[in-house]
């Protein structure tokens, strides 16, 4: 009786019946943790602002259920595990396309030298079933494109770089860009660190505030006499959403040892889309587009001389022209050119 009574509003109303029964897409990551979620919840707010129903999000085996009773045409697919072997070849048996971020393709070779053999023989096979199931493959950036193509044999019309997998966080408010410096990364990255640590005194000398913002605590520990005193440390294994954004609506300048692009380090991102200055080289794969997005700062290699172009920084420009690099190459724009494509 329902379903007559349904069938027919929808006819005067001029509506497929079935978009009564069916959203847009399904989120679905083999594991559950919180980067994961962080990833899931960026990608769901991204959908909601460019009008992309999302029905919800399903994880590990319990997936199955889930994917059984949806109707959705699309499915976002993130994190390798074995939950994958089913739930992706059963969506793909139901007609649904299935976009898959894979961060990095790693070769088998380099697995086998970094874990155990029959591990890596696992993540490599579930990895490449992923890829044949997907119907768009996503990396994190730019030079993993050949590299998916070579691991993987993913033709280049099916892989693609993702917009940037972190949730928008709104400023407090009154927060302001100001004068904090701040190191993000390893400390064990010894040189970066190093220079980090000998530009901080002349960095105090002229009103910046030096500061580490780090999830890697063990490090920290390994080198904590090393770091001065007047230096300001957040450390933490999971530093919060919240007090990183805090920490970068107060920093200038950006010490981002990575080198490496911005789509790979959601913390340099995160710097963007704050609008930090980003202290980069001219051999990092985004210091051209943040060069000309008036973003990307040149420093030479000496530390003592690294961050003496931040007396010319207009904190509030740099701010209007990250918001619009953020927004074209890793926000809701990137989103709609990457994923709106495939629902129509």
């Amino acid at each position: 009786m329902c379903s007559a009574i349904t069938r027919r509003i929808s006819r005067r109303l001029g509506i497929r019946y079935d978009t009564w029964l069916r959203r847009d897409m399904i989120l679905f990551s083999a594991k559950k943790s919180a980067v994961h979620d962080m990833h899931l919840d960026a990608v769901e707010a991204y959908a909601t602002q460019s009008g992309v129903s999302v029905s919800g999000r399903i994880h590990g085996l319990g997936a199955l259920w889930g994917l059984l009773t949806s109707r959705d045409r699309v499915m976002f697919s993130q994190s390798t595990g074995v939950a994958s072997l089913i739930v992706l070849p059963l969506a793909r048996i139901k007609g649904v396309t299935i976009i898959h971020y894979m961060h990095e393709p790693t070769s088998l070779r380099l697995k086998l030298r970094e874990n155990p053999p029959v591990k890596s023989v696992i993540w490599h096979a579930v990895q490449w079933l992923e890829v044949r199931c997907a119907t768009r493959v996503l990396v994190s950036r730019p030079a993993l494109l050949d590299q998916a193509a070579d691991v993987y044999r993913v033709p280049p019309s099916r892989v693609s770089v993702a917009p940037l997998l972190m949730p928008e966080i709104a400023q407090p408010d009154g927060q302001a860009v100001k004068a904090r410096v701040t190191y993000l990364g390893r400390i064990d990255a010894r040189r970066y660190f190093q220079e980090f640590l000998a530009a901080a005194p002349a960095l105090k000398a002229r009103g910046y505030i030096p500061t580490i913002l780090t999830g890697d605590v063990d490090g920290v520990k390994k080198h904590a006499p090393q770091v001065p005193d007047d230096i300001e440390l957040f450390a933490e294994p999971n530093f919060s959403e919240a007090l990183k954004a805090r920490v970068l609506g107060e920093t200038l300048a950006l010490w981002n040892p990575k080198r490496g692009n911005i789509a790979q380090s959601g913390v340099t991102a995160d710097a963007v889309r704050y609008g930090v200055a980003v202290l980069l080289t001219d051999k990092d794969p985004s210091y051209e587009t943040l060069r000309a997005g008036g973003i990307a700062l040149d420093f030479p290699t000496a530390a003592d001389c690294a961050f003496r172009c931040l007396d010319d920084v207009d904190a509030e420009g740099v701010t209007a022209r990250a918001a619009q690099v953020f927004s074209a190459e890793h926000g809701r724009d990137a989103f709609e050119k990457t994923y709106l494509s495939l629902l129509t």
